[in-house]
């Protein structure tokens, strides 16, 4: 598959004008996102950007006390590191490959050159952007009024529309830290929500049996992260 089909596949990219996207794509390289690398560090230089085209990268920021909750996370609908448009030169949280699959790989001088250059790239920057902290907000809310189990279903139900898979190579370490909860309490609403037929738990993978019954599970969230309706 060449870059220009790979690259396709992430919606940030396809959306771009033929001008803007001719700008970038010479200099796009196709890489792998490996399961659990980090291609950012929190408080270190961003050099370089990603189009995930399959898999999905978690935001994750790490407290004094060693937890590390999520805040945030990229698929095929977007990318990491755009913040350098707005000057923010140093990552704010540790990127770190959650779901394997691959990416479009961009250094920031490249992406930096082709922004300063035209103002339809700017705008469609702007609007991810926008459409990034509409979500952190939401994010913010739901972490400190949904219960547990409502949240677990909208976290599946992203993780599924970013990556397009039902099956998710997921830990229950991992969506502990995730949701910010203890693991003997991932294990008790995955049971239940195995039981009311909407997941089935195997050994380092979560699959989504019915997406309808989640999507009526989980909290209203969901939706408007999903659409980008206001509250």
């Amino acid at each position: 598959m060449d870059q220009q089909a790979s690259s396709a596949k992430n919606a940030f990219l396809a959306s771009l004008s033929q001008k803007d996207f001719k700008a970038l794509a010479p200099h796009l390289t196709s890489v792998a996102l490996d399961h659990k690398s980090i291609l950012h560090e929190a408080g270190e230089p961003i050099r370089h950007l990603y189009f995930p085209t399959s898999g999905a990268i978690s935001l994750v920021r790490h407290l004094q006390s060693g937890i590390g909750v999520e805040t945030g996370m990229v698929g095929r609908e977007g990318v990491l590191g755009s913040s350098v448009a707005l000057g923010m030169n140093n990552s704010e949280n540790q990127a770190i490959v959650q779901i394997g699959g691959s990416a479009s790989k961009l250094s920031k001088n490249h992406f930096i050159a082709a922004y300063e250059a035209s103002d339809g790239l700017k705008a469609s920057v702007g609007l991810y952007l926008s459409k990034v902290l509409s979500e952190a907000q939401q994010l913010s809310a739901c972490n400190a009024t949904h219960d547990l189990e409502s949240r677990m279903c909208r976290w599946l139900l992203q993780a599924r529309d970013r990556t397009g898979q039902n099956k998710l190579p997921l830990t229950q370490e991992f969506l502990a830290q995730m949701l910010g909860v203890q693991r003997t309490t991932v294990t008790l609403v995955e049971s239940r929500l195995e039981t009311a037929g909407l997941l089935k738990s195997h050994r380092g993978y979560v699959e989504i049996v019915s997406a309808a019954k989640m999507r009526q599970a989980a909290c209203e969230c969901y939706e408007v992260m999903s659409t980008g309706r206001p509250n």
